[in-house]
């Protein structure tokens, strides 16, 4: 049995490839208070789930607190499509050049760097 608070982090093997799962064991009766308003488990989830919700309770914590999760996906997942600039040193001069730079800024650059 799993414990409350905990969570299961599994791999399976599909025909497209692996696909990992992650599932947090929540306790269902625990009520949540959001100032003069509290919530169960359920009506967390329905309000979490709801775009029409958000959208219209825009104010809410959380609303908050799903969008703070998605702006966090959404940066991580922008580092992880970058690509690292190459970096050149010469004597006391450093030069960086971004990995989509085109030919002739890149020859600028080091033109620069060996004058």
């Amino acid at each position: 049995m799993l414990k409350v608070g905990g969570y299961s982090d599994t791999v399976e093997q599909t025909e497209s490839g692996p696909k990992r799962t992650v599932t947090w064991n929540i306790d269902g009766n625990v009520l949540v208070n959001f100032g003069a308003e509290e919530i169960d488990f359920e009506e967390f989830r329905r309000r979490w789930i709801s775009e029409t919700w958000c959208v219209a309770n825009s104010d809410h914590p959380i609303t908050y607190l799903k969008q703070y999760r998605d702006n966090t996906r959404k940066v991580r997942d922008w580092i992880r499509d970058q690509k690292p600039s190459v970096l050149i040193k010469r004597g006391n001069r450093t030069a960086v050049i971004p990995a989509n730079c085109e030919e002739a800024k890149r020859q600028q650059i080091l033109s620069a760097l060996y004058e």
